[in-house]
C-alpha cells in the first residue's frame, strides 16, 4: 500500500476475507482467525465479530502499523511498528523498511540496485531454501558483525505484531488468518508471503487478490446497508 487512500481501500479487503471465509470455515462462536494485509508501507488486521468487521488497534491505538523494524546497532532487541521510527531517531541503528518490495522475488543484480537505490541498507542474494532460489537478503551491521535478514523475515516481525493486538482484542490465542495479496504478486511472492504469516504462528487459510477482494467487500458494505 503506497498511499493513505490505498491503505483504506485495502482494509475493506479484509471484509470479504472474514465474511466469506471465516464464518464459513470456522466454528462459532470463538473467534481464532483474522483477515491481515501486509503492506509495504502499512499493515492491518481485522475480525468478523458478532456481525460486525472490526479493524484493531495497535498497541499505540492506532488502526495501521508501520510496516518497519528497528535493529539497534548494539544487538538489543528490535522495535516493530510505530515505535521504530521513534527508536530509530534516538539511538543508533538501522531501520529496515519496504522489505515487502522484495519479498519472494529473484535476486536480479540490476533490478535491485535500481530498486534499492537509497535504502540505508545493503541487498545481497541468499538462496531461500523453500523456494530453491536466490532471493535479495537486506544486510546491516549489529553488534560489530554482519546480520542478513529475508523480507519474509522482517514481514514476519510485523504479523507477529498484528497478532499480539488481535489476541489483545478477543483475549484468546489467533493461529488462523487470510492475507491479502497484491494481483501482481507471483506464485514465489505469495509462497513467501505466507511464510511471514509461518513465521509468525499462523496457519494460512486462503489468500486472495487485493483489487478482487476490495470489489466483493464493496458488495457486502452495500447489501449490509439494505
Amino acid at each position: 500500500m503506497e498511499t493513505s487512500n490505498e491503505i483504506f481501500v485495502f482494509i475493506g479487503i479484509i471484509v470479504i476475507l472474514l465474511a466469506a471465509s471465516i464464518q464459513r470455515m470456522l466454528p462459532n462462536p470463538p473467534v481464532t482467525a483474522v483477515g491481515i494485509d501486509l503492506g509495504t508501507t502499512f499493515s492491518c488486521v481485522a475480525v468478523f465479530e458478532d456481525g460486525e468487521i472490526e479493524v484493531l488497534p495497535n498497541d499505540v491505538g492506532s488502526a495501521i502499523t508501520a510496516s518497519v523494524v528497528f535493529v539497534p546497532r548494539n544487538g538489543s532487541d528490535v522495535v516493530v511498528g510505530d515505535m521504530a521510527r521513534l527508536e530509530a531517531a534516538k539511538r543508533p541503528g538501522m531501520l529496515v523498511y519496504d522489505a515487502k518490495r522484495f519479498i519472494g522475488k529473484p535476486f536480479d543484480a540490476a533490478r535491485i540496485a535500481r530498486e534499492g537505490a537509497g535504502l540505508p541498507f545493503g541487498l545481497v542474494p541468499r538462496l531461500s531454501l523453500e523456494r530453491k532460489q536466490l532471493e535479495p537478503h537486506m544486510q546491516l551491521q549489529v553488534a560489530g558483525q554482519p546480520l542478513r535478514l529475508a523480507p519474509e523475515e522482517v514481514g514476519a516481525l510485523i504479523v507477529r505484531q498484528l497478532r499480539r493486538a488481535a489476541e489483545r482484542h478477543v483475549g484468546r490465542t489467533v493461529d488462523k488468518a487470510v492475507l491479502a495479496v497484491p494481483v501482481g504478486f507471483s506464485p514465489m511472492q505469495i509462497a513467501a508471503t505466507k511464510q511471514a504469516a509461518h513465521l509468525a504462528g499462523f496457519e494460512v487459510l486462503r489468500t486472495i487478490h487485493e483489487p478482487t477482494a476490495a470489489a466483493m467487500a464493496y458488495g457486502l458494505h452495500q447489501g449490509c446497508r439494505r
